[in-house]
C-alpha cells in the first residue's frame, strides 16, 4: 500500500467545503464524547493558565537573560498549544463535529502543529546554553548573549513554521478534519508522504540524540567538579573552596538537571503520538479511537508538564507564582498583577 493509500485509510477527508458541515446525528453525544470533551477541556484550562503565570513570574525572578529568553520561547510555544490545538480539539470532542471552518483548521494545522517542534528545538537550544555555562563559565556572557538568544529563538519559530506551511504547500494547502482525533491535519498527499516520514525522523528524533550526547557530557564534567571539590575539603578551608573559580556553581548544576527532566518529559509526552504516526504510516492501518485519545492525553501533558517540573524545582519562581495569588508582595508591599486588574475593574 502506498503513502496515499496508507493514510487514506486512517484519515476521513474532508474538502474545504465540507469541513464544518455537520448532519444532525453528528451533534450526539456519546461516552466517549464526554470523556474526551471533559479531560480536554482541563487539559486546555490548566495549560493556558498555567503557561499565562509562567510568563508573569519569568519576568520577576533573577535568571540570566539568556536562559529567560529561551524559557519564555518554551512557554509561548506550550500557550499556542492550549489556544490552538487543546482548545479546538476539546471543542471538537465535545460536539462531535469540526465548528471552526476551513480557516479555523488551517490554523490549527499551522499554529497548532508548529510549536510541536518549536519546543523540541527551544529544549535543544536550552541544552546548548546549559553545556556553555557548564563548560565554560568564565566565558558564558561573551558566547551566549541576549541577542544571540533571541536570533535562536526567531529562527527556531520561523522555520517551525515554515515546515508546517511547506507541508500544507506540498498537499496543496488542503487541511482536513479527522473525527478520532478530533483535529486537523495536512496529510495523506503522495508528494508529502516521503517527506515527513523523513523530516518527522530528524525534527523529533535527532534532537533527542543531541540532547543525550550534550547532558551526558555535562553531567560528566559536574561529577569531574565535585570530585576537584571533595580532595580540595581534605587539603583547604571550606571558604576557599568557595573561590575556586574551575568548579560549576550550584545553581548551574541544578538548573542543568531541571531542563533534564523537562527535556525527557518532552519526549516521554510526545513520543507516543509520534510512533503511533509512524506505525500508521508505515503500515496503513489507523488505531482506535482510544489510542488516539491516549496520545492526544500523553502529548498535551507536556504543555503544563514543563511548568509544573519548574516550579517544583526553583525556590525563586515558586515563590514568585505563590506571590501571584495574594493581594500584595510581602517583600515590596506593591500590589500584584491580580490585585491590579481587580482594582482597575472596582474604579
Amino acid at each position: 500500500m502506498n503513502g496515499t493509500g496508507a493514510l487514506n485509510s486512517t484519515l476521513d477527508m474532508l474538502d474545504m467545503e465540507s469541513i464544518g458541515n455537520s448532519t444532525q446525528d453528528s451533534y450526539l453525544w456519546t461516552y466517549h464524547d464526554i470523556i474526551k470533551g471533559t479531560i480536554s477541556s482541563i487539559f486546555t484550562i490548566v495549560i493556558i493558565f498555567g503557561n499565562l503565570i509562567c510568563l508573569i513570574a519569568l519576568k520577576r525572578i533573577q535568571i540570566k537573560r539568556p536562559t529567560r529568553i529561551l524559557m519564555y520561547s518554551l512557554n509561548a510555544a506550550d500557550l499556542c498549544v492550549g489556544i490552538f490545538l487543546a482548545f479546538p480539539t476539546a471543542a471538537a470532542s465535545f460536539v462531535n463535529a469540526w465548528i471552526f471552518g476551513y480557516w479555523g483548521c488551517f490554523i490549527v494545522v499551522i499554529i497548532g502543529g508548529a510549536p510541536y517542534y518549536t519546543s523540541n528545538w527551544t529544549l535543544l537550544a536550552i541544552a546548548v546554553e546549559r553545556y556553555i555555562a557548564v563548560t565554560r563559565p568564565l566565558r558564558y556572557r561573551v558566547i551566549f548573549t541576549a541577542s544571540r538568544a533571541r536570533l535562536i529563538v526567531i529562527s527556531i519559530w520561523v522555520a517551525s513554521h515554515f515546515y508546517e506551511v511547506l507541508v500544507c504547500g506540498l498537499n496543496q494547502f488542503q487541511v482536513y478534519f479527522h473525527p478520532p482525533t478530533d483535529t486537523c491535519w495536512s496529510l495523506g498527499l503522495g508528494k508529502s508522504d516521503f517527506f515527513i516520514k523523513i523530516s518527522v525522523m530528524i525534527l523529533i528524533f535527532g534532537p533527542f540524540v543531541a540532547f543525550i550526547v550534550l547532558y551526558f557530557r555535562i553531567f560528566g564534567i559536574i561529577r569531574q567538579q565535585n570530585a576537584i571539590r571533595r580532595e580540595m575539603t581534605k587539603l583547604a578551608s571550606i571558604e576557599n573552596n568557595r573561590h575556586d573559580h574551575r568548579g560549576v556553581s550550584a545553581n548551574d548544576t541544578k538548573m542543568a538537571k531541571t531542563f533534564m527532566i523537562i527535556t525527557f518529559a518532552f519526549f516521554l509526552s510526545t513520543c507516543p503520538v509520534t510512533v503511533n504516526y509512524i506505525l500508521e504510516v508505515a503500515t496503513g492501518r489507523g488505531s482506535n479511537q482510544w489510542l488516539y485519545f491516549f496520545t492526544f492525553v500523553t502529548s498535551m501533558s507536556n504543555a503544563w508538564l514543563n511548568s509544573l517540573i519548574y516550579f517544583i524545582r526553583n525556590a525563586s519562581f515558586r515563590h514568585c507564582v505563590i506571590e501571584l495569588f495574594k493581594c500584595t508582595s510581602p517583600r515590596t508591599k506593591r500590589p500584584t498583577i491580580f490585585s491590579s486588574i481587580s482594582g482597575s475593574v472596582i474604579k
